[in-house]
């Protein structure tokens, strides 16, 4: 498990300048909720890549790579909700809110997606 979280967190490194980029060029268009899923959608593409080849070992062909994108369907709803608490509700930067997002919805990611890869023996 220690070397798929160091993978997941190495990944997740990337994916987080990657999406964070695309988030900040997006919210200077469009609303913040706009601007997250747009990031959020880019995001999961980049990662499914990372974490099913390299960090869980999913074969392209495998249909257990459907349930992932279960997890990340949970991701966006997740994500969507907690950004509007933090902007609205608690009245945090939109600059800063999807940071607190990452801190937050990471864990829950690897931990479902560890589970996925266990439960099937992948």
């Amino acid at each position: 498990m220690i070397n798929k979280l160091i993978k997941f967190v190495m990944g997740g490194i990337s994916n987080t300048i990657f999406s964070y980029l695309i988030y900040c060029l997006f919210v200077i268009f469009f609303n913040y909720k706009v601007s997250y899923f747009i990031c959020i959608c880019v995001s999961i593409i980049y990662t499914y890549q990372i974490n099913t080849k390299l960090v869980f070992g999913i074969k392209s062909k495998s249909r257990i790579r459907y349930l992932y994108f279960l997890i990340y369907l949970i991701q966006i709803i997740l994500g969507l909700l907690l950004i509007d608490i933090w902007v609205n509700k608690l009245l945090i930067n939109i600059y800063f809110a999807p940071i607190l997002n990452i801190i937050f919805v990471s864990p829950i990611v690897f931990l479902l997606s560890y589970y996925l890869s266990r439960k099937f023996k992948i």
